[in-house]
């Protein structure tokens, strides 16, 4: 099987290539994700796999109860099909709710086996009122290493599935020899012990040596990544943050704007993409290594949630990206400076304090109830 990826912006491009690989498949169709908005483009995506379930497709739904509970309260009236089979990834009911803050935060679609797209794309209308699609990215892709992340999604399925269903029969597995490989497959679920994409992450900031872009819609890092990050750019390293004016969750950007003056004194260049929602997941390391993906570089993706990012050491692909977020954020970005944030009103300011010093106990308290949750299982 030959490797092959390309990465894919929110909007008409992202929709189609979704599309049409539900149209492709032959086998079998595996969906996990967040989000799943009976909008527009949410209904041309149900109606695409209750078609190909009818066609004899199996067809396997995993979304997260409550990034999906719209979908969820709809979906009762909707067409069904023996060979269609969706479940919720933490529900309110005991025991699943003292795990609330763990949430199935990962978005990925695996086709026969062979084919995928991953990312931080939801199954929603991604383009605005403005016009403009919200700035989001995912990676279509071609390995032989999809077999091991499809395995383990089905054992996430598997344990939300309380019924026998009957199987389609299994394909020939591939082992990856990931040596050979320039993409690789990391997931986190830190609950479980699986820390991939964090240590990645970390691997990456230190070893970066001439340049780091990062772009992220929940920015919200630890003291440990800050560090890194002003420790490089005081070293010469040019470090860009691409991060949100407007966001879903406003407080969000609120705390991450107090962080502004410590990040921009160390030489760190921060941009507000303005057009739409930011809500991407995107890292570069010295033009040759890419992390696309569903994780942010905060509490919620290290400690609470399942994430899964692909990591793709392509230096042609690195330039390919560079050169296509340079040219967006030419037009739709705009530059933070010390003038600009010392023009903030004292409210705004103060806004910001809050807000940052609200989401630093909401983390903690997650971290100590996710901890917490974890020492009880192991007791039992």
């Amino acid at each position: 099987m030959k490797e092959k990826y390309n990465i894919l912006y929110d909007g008409e491009s992202f929709q189609k290539e979704v599309l049409s690989l539900i149209e492709s498949s032959k086998e079998k169709i595996i969906l996990q994700t967040y989000i799943f908005e009976y909008d527009d483009f949410g209904k041309r995506v149900y109606a695409s796999l209750i078609k190909k379930a009818k066609e004899g497709v199996w067809v396997e739904v995993v979304l997260d109860f409550f990034g999906s509970y719209s979908f969820y309260k709809v979906q009762k009236q909707l067409e069904k099909h023996r060979n269609f089979q969706c479940l919720y990834f933490n529900t309110l009911r005991f025991p699943s709710i003292l795990q609330f803050g763990r949430r199935i935060h990962h978005k990925v679609f695996i086709i026969d086996h062979h084919k995928a797209i991953i990312g931080g794309i939801n199954i929603k209308n991604g383009i605005e009122e403005s016009g403009h699609p919200r700035f989001d990215f995912a990676l279509s892709i071609t390995s032989p290493q999809l077999p091991l992340i499809e395995k383990y999604c089905q054992r996430i399925f598997k344990s939300l599935n309380q019924k026998t269903v009957e199987r389609p029969p299994k394909n020939k597995r591939y082992t990856p020899k990931t040596n050979q490989l320039k993409a690789s497959i990391l997931v986190n679920d830190w609950f479980e012990g699986r820390k991939q994409i964090t240590k990645s992450y970390h691997h990456l900031l230190k070893q970066a040596s001439s340049e780091i872009l990062l772009i992220h819609g929940y920015f919200f890092p630890s003291i440990r990544t800050i560090k890194k990050l002003r420790d490089k750019a005081r070293a010469g390293v040019r470090v860009r943050l691409i991060l949100p004016r407007y966001s879903d969750w406003q407080g969000w950007v609120w705390a991450t704007e107090f962080l502004y003056p410590f990040m921009m004194s160390s030489g760190i260049e921060v941009y507000e993409w303005t057009l739409s929602h930011l809500h991407g997941k995107l890292g570069v390391f010295d033009r040759k290594i890419v992390s696309i993906g569903s994780h942010n570089l905060n509490y919620t993706s290290s400690f609470g949630n399942l994430e899964m990012n692909v990591l793709v050491h392509d230096s042609k692909f690195g330039e390919k990206v560079i050169t296509d977020i340079e040219n967006k954020v030419s037009s739709g970005a705009e530059l933070v400076t010390d003038e600009n944030y010392r023009k903030y009103p004292i409210r705004k300011k103060l806004l910001c304090i809050c807000c940052f010093l609200i989401l630093n106990i909401i983390a903690r308290v997650s971290v100590i109830w996710i901890v917490s949750i974890k020492l009880i299982n192991k007791i039992r």
